[in-house]
């Protein structure tokens, strides 16, 4: 529409009214002439810019629709094609090829990038009821699209660097990135927390006595944190921090509080075999690395409670073994 508008005034300009118009001004020796020419010329020259920005924004079109239709894992074979047209627009384009100009473009590439993540992840809501290793990968194919994009721009960057008469990618990368960095260590804090849901969320499916209040513990942790009235995905919103900060305090203490359970399952427990079982029991559950690592010294426990039997068995042999 903006384009029509203009083009109806440039014809205007050129038209046979306005031309009269002038025709009479120049025989009356008009002292507007001289500022109407300048204008006219002014126009002109915007008119002519204004064309040859369409021609390359036009071209690159086709390349920038993967932007729109593809999701983030898509996306990772469109950027170089992208990045590649702007390299090229940038070192030909007679008018489209200031830093302010090209550090908007890219600034619009990564603002839809980001859109295009958002979708593909979908709303807060739906991430919380969502299969949480679905979610995690979806949420870690949007970190690689932003280090694709930006491995790919220094690479561009690199290459038009070969050439240093050449025009080169010297633009705010601050700018230009920033928005999706920031989106990005948000995206990590929510692979974290629900990594962490995921692993905790095993509990429920164990048989051990005495875990019931523990899961009460953990599941109202995760009941709090859901129920924020807030975009979990908008990283402007900086109250997920602190509650980040928090989600993580509880789940530390749910440890601690799992650790002194264990600890006292494995202490009222004497006899070799029951240990053992409770042992599977708890590996068959417990899927965190630190509490694996936990885990697995209650096997040394395990192996000198066996070797006290052993000692005790050979000792009751030595004491009977004259009078079986």
């Amino acid at each position: 529409r903006r384009m029509t508008r203009f083009n109806s005034i440039t014809d205007q300009i050129k038209g046979k009214d306005v031309q009269l118009v002038l025709s009479v001004l120049e025989g009356a020796t008009s002292r507007t002439l001289k500022s109407w020419k300048m204008l006219a010329a002014r126009v002109g020259e915007a008119a002519i810019e204004a064309k040859d920005n369409v021609k390359y924004l036009y071209a690159l079109d086709n390349l920038n629709e993967p932007l729109y239709r593809s999701d983030p894992v898509q996306l990772l074979d469109a950027i170089p094609a992208i990045l590649n047209a702007f390299g090229l627009m940038y070192s030909i384009a007679r008018y489209y090829n200031t830093a302010e100009r090209m550090t908007a473009l890219f600034v619009k590439i990564t603002n839809q990038m980001i859109a295009s993540c958002r979708k593909y992840i979908g709303e807060s809501e739906q991430m919380w009821t969502t299969d949480r290793k679905q979610l995690i990968q979806k949420l870690r194919a949007c970190i690689d699209l932003n280090e694709a994009y930006q491995e790919q721009y220094r690479q561009n960057k690199l290459q038009l660097q070969a050439n240093p008469n050449g025009r080169q990618f010297d633009f705010s990368e601050s700018a230009i990135f920033g928005k999706f960095d920031k989106f990005c260590k948000r995206i990590q804090k929510l692979i974290e927390v629900f990594s962490t849901v995921d692993q905790f969320s095993f509990l429920e499916r164990s048989q051990i006595e005495g875990l019931k209040p523990l899961l009460i513990k953990f599941e109202m942790t995760v009941f709090d944190l859901k129920r924020r009235p807030y975009d979990l995905l908008d990283h402007r919103r900086l109250e997920f921090e602190e509650d980040y900060l928090q989600f993580n305090r509880r789940i530390l203490e749910l440890e601690n509080d799992l650790r002194q359970f264990i600890d006292s399952c494995f202490d009222s427990i004497h006899s070799t075999d029951r240990a053992l079982v409770l042992l599977r029991q708890f590996q068959g559950v417990l899927v965190r690395d630190n509490l694996r690592e936990d885990l697995e010294s209650k096997y040394m426990l395990i192996f000198n409670n066996y070797a006290k039997d052993l000692e005790y068995v050979k000792t009751i042999y030595e004491q009977n073994k004259r009078a079986p």
